[in-house]
């Protein structure tokens, strides 16, 4: 039991000296651009959400839609890899990716679509309702 606890204090130990420069793989959130949606949803149908982003530069790689509900509400960012230990183009890359959204409910839905942050590092949203009818 001494040796399992012994190891474990180790690990910690290597695992938070490393210094986040070196780490190969970052993960980051990016920015939507702009999001083009129907005017309403059809209760009980898939609908989709056209979403615009641009990856900063080829180091950027797009890994998944960050998508949280709570209740009517979704917020919606994109996720990314920063990768560090290579030299990339800066030419920024602009993207674009269809959403389906379930219709599963019969109220309005609001989308909170992350801006990025403002000079005080706060997160910036822009909300999109899309009433649902039946």
């Amino acid at each position: 039991m001494k040796k399992f606890s012994l190891l474990i204090v180790l690990a910690i130990i290597l695992l938070s000296s490393c210094e986040q420069e070196d780490r190969i793989l970052e993960l980051k959130v990016l920015p939507i651009k702009e999001v083009v949606a129907p005017k309403s949803f059809k209760y009980q149908t898939v609908d989709t959400l056209a979403i615009k982003y641009t990856l900063p530069n080829a180091c950027y790689s797009f890994k998944d839609v960050y998508y949280r509900i709570n209740k009517n509400s979704r917020t919606v960012a994109i996720n990314a890899f920063q990768q560090n230990d290579i030299p990339c183009s800066q030419a920024t890359i602009d993207m674009e990716l269809k959403l389906p959204i379930n219709v599963l409910q019969d109220e309005e839905y609001v989308f909170k679509i992350y801006k990025g942050k403002d000079s005080n590092g706060d997160s910036i949203f822009d909300e999109i309702r899309i009433p649902v009818i039946p």
